[in-house]
């Protein structure tokens, strides 16, 4: 891969990050608070806090693409390219929304 093909797939991630992470907004964040289903889920979950209920949530993509790179060092086809833009992509959000997390001002 050359320059320019890596930094139009750079482009390309970066566009599909924002408009996935737009749309899920809209589906379970409320217009005054994006973060708000990751507060609500901490009170169900085992977990005490925001930012880890969205590791946990993290941790099924890490381990599919785990997957995805075992099944590729055993047969050395990679996966398609849907399945490795849903879990790169859905990895790539939810360290994003980690990230928000973490840059809340408000206690949890």
């Amino acid at each position: 891969m050359n320059i320019e093909e890596f930094n139009e797939l750079l482009e390309q991630r970066f566009e599909k990050t924002r408009n996935v992470l737009v749309v899920k907004n809209k589906e379970y964040g409320l217009d005054e608070d994006v973060l708000h289903s990751f507060r609500d889920q901490a009170d169900m979950s085992m977990h005490n806090t925001p930012p880890a209920v969205a590791w946990e949530l993290l941790v099924k993509h890490l381990y599919s693409i785990r997957r995805m790179v075992s099944e590729f060092e055993a047969t050395g086809m990679p996966p398609t390219t849907e399945l490795t833009d849903e879990k790169i992509g859905d990895a790539i959000n939810y360290l994003v929304l980690i990230e928000a997390l973490f840059k809340r001002t408000s206690s949890y």
